[in-house]
């Protein structure tokens, strides 16, 4: 498995664990370029994110992943496409989602931070 792939695989790994456990968890992984769109609404910086998704209105979620894959992309960047079904608050008719995922490198360390993150809700 090349680097892009372990990358994504680890990021979507940790991603979807913090956001159904500790979504407050997920700041870091945001910075103020960053972009988020949620179901076409758009949220720019790690404060507007943040608060977008901590104000979700759920008691619990899961995320089961179904698929996923990951790119390399300009300037040591990584695309991530993944796909899968959400539980909402123990409900066992899933929600399927897709979400894209733009990783940038972190200036002068090995980590990375969500430039861009497009979620969408299949609902068809």
């Amino acid at each position: 498995m090349t680097d892009f792939e372990e990358i994504g695989k680890e990021f979507l790994s940790f991603y979807y664990d913090t956001f159904d456990n500790n979504r407050e968890g997920l700041a870091d992984l945001y910075q103020e370029e960053s972009m988020l769109t949620y179901n076409g609404e758009q949220f720019k910086g790690q404060e507007s994110i943040l608060k977008k998704l901590t104000g979700l209105q759920f008691e619990s979620i899961q995320h089961q992943l179904n698929d996923y894959q990951s790119h390399p992309s300009l300037q040591d960047s990584v695309l991530v496409s993944a796909c899968g079904t959400i539980f909402i608050d123990k409900n066992e008719n899933g929600i399927n989602f897709s979400q894209v995922f733009l990783l940038a490198p972190v200036q002068g360390s090995n980590s990375y931070f969500i430039y861009n993150d497009i979620f969408s809700l299949n609902l068809n």
